[in-house]
């Protein structure tokens, strides 16, 4: 019986084996990107993340003085999907850190929707670093979603425009002029009738913005 079952236990003990080494492996994964002149321009553009950048150089001893810090902090922000941990090597994408106008090692941005937002000049710890980019991203997204409110207060605005000329000249396009409260959208208008009814409050603003 004890023969029998020997294999069996060879098995399961391999496959636990396994499983503790993936998740030594994983646990000690580095959560940081290193962007590239090919990668960084798309990855700081990601909708509603904050990019949280370390920019460096290889020979600086200051850089080096920072040991595990950078992949410390990384770990440290496992689970924030809205936050993303990365780093430039200056030696190697120059162009990425003249674009991101660096002047000195170590320099630690924050970027958000492709914009920088903040610059870290602080203490070069973990929990430092952590509070730092919580509440710099948090800013950021209230203050996106502030200007995504505006645009579509302002977009909507546009709509009523184009709705109302529309209905005008639907109902009588001999007695109502629109080109009195319009004139930019008076030529345009009756091509563009059918077409109104179906275009969004957004795409109302692109069709005004692109007319003016």
């Amino acid at each position: 019986m004890r023969n029998q079952n020997s294999p069996s236990l060879i098995l399961t003990a391999f496959i636990l084996l396994l499983l503790s080494l993936t998740l030594t492996l994983n646990h000690t994964k580095s959560e940081v990107i290193t962007l590239t002149p090919d990668t960084f321009s798309d990855k700081v553009k990601e909708k509603d993340t904050a990019w949280f950048i370390k920019f460096c150089v290889p020979w600086c001893k200051h850089c080096k003085n920072l040991g595990t810090l950078w992949e410390d902090l990384g770990k440290a922000m496992e689970g924030d999907d809205e936050i993303e941990v990365g780093e430039v090597d200056c030696g190697a994408s120059k162009s990425v850190c003249s674009k991101a106008d660096i002047h000195s090692y170590p320099t630690f941005k924050v970027f958000y929707d492709g914009e920088e937002v903040a610059k870290y000049q602080g203490r070069r710890d973990v929990e430092s670093l952590k509070t730092f980019v919580l509440e710099e991203a948090e800013k950021a997204a209230m203050k996106a979603e502030h200007n995504e409110k505006i645009f579509l207060k302002k977009s909507k605005i546009l709509s009523i425009v184009v709705l109302r000329n529309e209905t005008r000249i639907l109902s009588s396009s001999s007695q109502h002029d629109t080109s009195s409260y319009c004139p930019h959208l008076s030529w345009v208008m009756k091509s563009w009738v059918t077409a109104a009814r179906l275009i969004k409050d957004g795409f109302c603003l692109h069709l005004m913005t692109s007319i003016y």
